[in-house]
């Protein structure tokens, strides 16, 4: 049987981090994400000014004009069957578990991990 592998991903996962740990669902049959939805790689590229997105120029005051160059980040998903863009949507884990900052802080209790680990060990007993 496949060995499980697990990659964690939080709200802060961003850019190749989201795509080294999509790689990694495409290629090990056995991989699965636990944590919160990724942020979506670059998404808009400044918060205060919504219509930069992507690429383009932007006009503000019409004395100040920004070029911009980016790229719309897609991927195959295998599971539907198309191209699809995560740019400013993000990867949904395929478990969700919420990291406790509070817990991290007090005690050093990372809940994601917990629950990797947990996770681990539940498929791992069903390879012996």
């Amino acid at each position: 049987g496949d060995v499980p592998f697990v990659i964690l991903q939080d709200m802060h996962s961003a850019s190749m981090g989201e795509l080294t740990g999509y790689a990694f669902i495409q290629s090990l049959p056995a991989a699965v994400t636990i944590g919160e939805r990724s942020v979506g790689a670059t998404g808009d590229l400044m918060p205060e000014y919504p219509d930069i997105y992507h690429a383009g120029t932007a006009n503000y005051h019409g004395d100040v004009s920004i070029y911009t160059s980016t790229f719309d980040s897609r991927y195959y998903n295998g599971r539907k069957g198309c191209w699809e863009s995560f740019e400013g949507i993000g990867f949904e884990p395929d478990i969700y578990c919420h990291l406790d900052y509070d817990a991290l802080v007090a005690d050093g209790r990372d809940t994601q991990l917990d629950r990797a680990v947990d996770y681990i060990i539940s498929e791992g007993n069903h390879l012996k």
